[in-house]
């Protein structure tokens, strides 16, 4: 029988050209014309692949005569390739070799590969495994249940909304002393006049992480759509990664993802564990259920 989909988009939002650097108004240091040009490459995303320089400009709230510049210079290093007959741009091959290096250089994700896989299957579910970019999280790992009858169309570099996903939900929770002020501002100027009810979802899911280990999400982003996610640290690096469990929000309901899904996927990061590949960050307490 054919699988079923529930279609999901990245939210169509501007780009900041210095978002996610947290970089203080005086920063010496800082480079704006190399925060520029990342901020082109940025404002490709998986459901946006092709570009002109207006809608580049428009992403990213740079003047089209410094997009135009950027473009032809991206181009020239490979970082871009031009379509041909249409003016427009793709991500190119000098993207994909940063890409697969950093994806080398992660050995944690190779370790936690059959672990999630596992848990896809168990729980016939959508795992993903993502990192902070910004105000985003983004997937760097996707793993998908065998045999499972309904799919949700994500792949690899999806970004989600810090506000709107439990997975951002998580990550902000867990983040250290040093990074959790610059996020809480960022949020803050981003939702506006809704920070009062972002606030309290940001210390529900805090409180959640600190009894449980998971926080859940009830169409948070998408309204068909449910989840339940995982701070973690790998020692090695100091890394904050989430561990996300989704699915259609007929099947992982409220119950389902606090009884089942939820302490599942908390016992999977305890095995983890026993390898030395994770830890707990500082946020989740130690309730005796965990063991």
């Amino acid at each position: 029988m054919k699988a079923d989909t529930i279609h999901a988009h990245e939210a169509d939002l501007p780009v900041d050209p210095a978002e996610g650097d947290d970089v203080p108004a005086k920063d010496r240091q800082f480079v704006t014309a190399l925060a520029r040009g990342l901020s082109v490459l940025r404002a490709f995303t998986s459901s946006n692949e092709v570009l002109g320089n207006q809608e580049i400009a428009r992403r990213t709230g740079l003047p089209k005569p410094t997009v135009s510049r950027l473009t032809h210079t991206l181009r020239e290093l490979n970082y871009l390739r031009m379509v041909k007959d249409r003016e427009k741009y793709q991500l190119g091959p000098a993207v994909l070799a940063l890409g697969m290096a950093f994806f080398r250089s992660n050995s944690f994700a190779q370790i936690a590969r059959p672990f999630l896989q596992e848990l896809a299957n168990a729980t016939q579910a959508h795992v993903a495994l993502g990192i902070r970019e910004g105000l985003n999280s983004v997937y760097m790992q996707l793993w998908r249940g065998r045999g499972q009858s309904i799919t949700i169309s994500r792949e690899i570099g999806f970004h989600l909304p810090l506000a709107k996903s439990a997975m951002g939900l998580a990550m902000v929770a867990a983040l250290d002393a040093d990074e959790r002020p610059g996020v809480i501002a960022g949020l803050a100027a981003q939702v506006g006049d809704d920070w009062p009810r972002l606030e309290a979802e940001l210390e529900r899911a805090r409180r959640e992480i600190e009894q449980t280990g998971f926080c859940i999400a009830l169409g948070a982003w998408n309204s068909e759509i449910n989840a339940v996610a995982a701070p973690l640290v790998a020692p090695e690096t100091g890394s904050l990664y989430v561990v996300n469990v989704s699915g259609p929000a007929f099947i992982l309901t409220e119950r389902m993802l606090r009884e089942e899904t939820g302490p599942r996927l908390r016992a999977t990061i305890e095995r983890m564990r026993e390898t030395g590949a994770v830890e707990w960050p500082q946020v989740v307490g130690r309730p005796r259920s965990f063991y």
